[in-house]
């Protein structure tokens, strides 16, 4: 097995338990973020802003293995664009070998006219009947993400952005589907229309409505040693009191420490956060994530982060919630 260097700011606080993961973390749990990049059979988008690293999907289930996350959601990264082709064919093969071990979260051009004739996987042109063969394959979300490409839309046109996914997916019939977004903490005040016009109750199927997922933490720049004091929170914390929001436990190395400077928050500076996301809704409103292969930071051994959300979780039926039954109710397992 190859090894996993530490990143040198992403250590555990001596307290995180030793004991395997397996034993730790509910049968069947979920990895609700990661990436598949293979640039060799499918090229990078000819405006992707860096070269991936290969990221294949032998060394994505080896990831899987090795930190008992056995169920997998493979999100378009932003080196792809819109072509969703190397998604769709690893998200079928990992279907075809296990039934509903996967699920899928793509990028669309959501204003391209639904009668458009195109009837590939990849490119802006997305019909209703790929959306609907893509639902059948596993996809269950579409990703807005803003951060990675230095993004701050004004409140106005974040919610126009926003509202023309979900008009989109509600006129294909996707209504239970997931509108994922990775923006900055400090302007998710600005999702509250969006939030209060299309999001759903959050339960499986259409019949719940639409979901809202938001990457990473919830996009802080920095954390702070007062929950208080980090720009956005209070909003998100009201946010995410609607059953239909949730927000992903992952990727600590995209947060700066709160000592100042560039420096990534190490695993304990992050407690106060994962533990505020964890109490709102009683922990019905987080799922867990990898992020695999964390890039622009590989190298990233997160196992000791997957041990302290485990510790931070509380106990058994909290981990329930963190690891599976949460991730089970946002991807529709169950749903066909």
């Amino acid at each position: 097995m190859p090894s996993h260097p530490s990143h040198p700011h992403l250590s555990s606080s001596p307290s995180i338990s030793n004991a395997p993961l397996s034993s730790l973390l509910p049968p069947g749990s979920w990895d609700s973020h990661i990436h598949i990049l293979s640039p060799f059979s499918f090229p990078p988008s000819p405006s992707a802003t860096y070269t991936p690293e290969p990221a294949l999907l032998p060394s994505a289930q080896l990831n899987a293995s090795r930190l008992s996350l056995p169920n997998l959601v493979l999100v378009q990264p932003s080196t792809y664009g819109s072509d969703n082709t190397c998604l769709i064919h690893h998200l079928r093969l990992l279907n075809a070998s296990r039934k509903n071990s996967a699920r899928g979260v793509v990028v669309i051009d959501p204003t391209h006219p639904s009668s458009s004739s195109s009837n590939d996987d990849g490119g802006a042109a997305v019909t209703d009947s790929m959306l609907q063969s893509w639902h059948e394959a596993g996809v269950r979300g579409v990703r807005v993400n803003l951060k990675s490409v230095g993004k701050r839309p004004p409140p106005s046109t974040l919610h126009e952005i926003l509202a023309a996914h979900a008009e989109r997916l509600n006129s294909a019939g996707l209504r239970g589907w997931v509108v994922q977004v990775f923006m900055d903490m400090a302007d998710v005040g600005g999702l509250r229309g969006f939030v209060e016009e299309y999001i759903g109750d959050g339960t499986r199927g259409a019949e719940g409505g639409l979901k809202l997922v938001l990457d990473h933490l919830g996009g802080p720049e920095r954390v702070c040693k007062r929950l208080g004091d980090m720009p956005g929170w209070t909003e998100l914390k009201g946010l995410m009191e609607k059953r239909g929001v949730f927000v992903k436990i992952s990727a600590p190395y995209r947060v700066r420490s709160a000592e100042g400077g560039e420096g990534v928050a190490r695993v304990e500076e992050l407690e106060g956060l994962v533990r505020g996301l964890m109490e709102v809704r009683g922990g019905e409103g987080v799922v867990f994530a990898s992020d695999w292969p964390h890039t622009r930071h590989e190298g990233v051994d997160v196992e000791p982060w997957v041990r302290a959300v485990a510790e931070w979780a509380g106990d058994e039926r909290g981990r329930e919630k963190v690891f599976r039954e949460n991730a089970e109710r946002v991807w529709d397992v169950g749903c066909g």
